[in-house]
């Protein structure tokens, strides 16, 4: 019987030693902490973090012991079972838990830094503190006030189309005004800056103007202003100003490859039937976007495609009165202003009766690009020019 008892405690003594084992007793408890901007985070499609040029928030914490946590200040913590910690839920805030933290009382202080890690004065930092209890989630929830918005300028040259350095663009001059047309910042930045951003603006609406200069400081376009701009407390506004091409008071110049057929067929100039009297000639004018001719603009045959016009030979004149031969091969424009141009183009046969006409749309850019169609169509009162 003593033996019986003997095994039998052994067994127990056994199994509380396993399950001792087993368990990991803890005295460590969690810090939920929530923070939202004028009661919401970001569900009403608002950039708070972005208005504040708040990149990181940091949750210090003194008391058992040091703890420095930086998260994203738009963070949503997946570990802490709040449906409101989550996007698509009815009340949004943004969270961050710390874990395992030795119970006990600690000062809890909460505050923004921009992306080099400075720390921000406004929205001013929460002081605080909390008690972290064995097992449990202690939370704080914030609330930070923000009556202030931002607005985000960035800049392209024609449309995205060319670089700073192609058309020796050094510098931006930006302007930011209110609506009643009082400056709140005046600034020159590199051309090839990012963005630029303005925080702390009074909610209302602005206009931005832009101008480019050169590495001396002398402008090189116009001024481009923007409209008017909404900006709104807790949110980040934008706006892009675009150096159109038309806006530059510099020469920045350019070529233009065009190819010349006849009908919907795709016949080339000297394979046209049964015109009673040929060949066909062309007479071409070249006008910029507000209908100006483009004094001395001359076409060149460009058999071999080249992208410039040198050694190129046998250029007309696109004054709308020159006759030419009409080419079977493409034809270069070169040292036109960077810039939207209409190619108007006639021909005619060899008794000079108009046969064909048509006009084309021709963009300049700094890089070549390949040759744009012309297709002549007959015009009504050409039936003359036919056997």
């Amino acid at each position: 019987m003593h033996s019986r008892i003997t095994a039998l405690a052994s067994v127990m003594l056994g199994i509380v030693l396993l399950l001792a084992g087993g368990c990991e007793v803890t005295t460590d408890g969690d810090l939920a902490i929530t923070w939202r901007f004028n009661g919401h985070a970001d569900e009403l499609g608002n950039d708070p973090c972005g208005a504040l040029g708040a990149h990181r928030l940091v949750v210090e914490l003194k008391g058992p012991e040091a703890v420095s946590d930086v998260v994203a200040c738009d963070a949503f913590s997946s570990s802490f079972p709040l449906g409101y910690l989550q996007p698509g839920s009815t009340t949004w805030a943004f969270g961050h838990v710390t874990k395992d933290l030795a119970r006990g009382s600690y000062d809890v202080r909460v505050f923004f830094i921009d992306r080099h890690g400075n720390e921000l004065s406004y929205p001013e930092p929460w002081q605080g503190s909390a008690r972290v209890s064995r097992n449990r989630t202690t939370r704080l929830d914030l609330d930070f006030a923000v009556d202030t918005g931002a607005l985000e300028v960035g800049w392209a040259l024609a449309g995205g189309d060319a670089a700073c350095e192609q058309v020796d663009a050094s510098y931006v001059a930006l302007s930011v005004s209110t609506a009643e047309g009082a400056e709140v910042e005046s600034v020159q930045l590199d051309c090839g800056a990012p963005d630029h951003v303005l925080l702390g603006l009074t909610p209302g609406d602005y206009s931005v103007t832009g101008q480019l200069l050169d590495d001396a400081g002398s402008p090189i376009t116009t001024e481009v202003q923007s409209g008017a701009i909404a900006v709104a407390a807790a949110d980040m506004s934008s706006t892009r100003l675009d150096f159109a091409w038309s806006s530059f008071t510099v020469p920045i110049l350019g070529n233009a490859r065009f190819e010349l057929v006849v009908g919907n067929v795709i016949t080339q100039c000297s394979e046209v039937d049964d015109l009673a009297n040929g060949p066909l000639s062309t007479r071409m004018l070249l006008a910029d976007d507000q209908g100006t001719p483009v004094a001395g603009a001359q076409a060149y045959p460009n058999p071999d495609s080249q992208l410039d016009c040198t050694d190129l030979t046998g250029g007309v004149s696109l004054d709308g009165t020159t006759l030419g031969p009409c080419q079977d091969v493409e034809q270069i424009i070169c040292g036109l202003q960077v810039g939207s141009y209409t190619l108007s183009v006639q021909a005619l046969d060899a008794s000079d009766l108009l046969c064909y006409s048509a006009d084309l749309a021709l963009t300049v850019n700094l890089d070549v690009g390949d040759p744009s169609r012309l297709t002549l169509q007959a015009v009504a009162d050409a039936t003359d020019c036919w056997l």
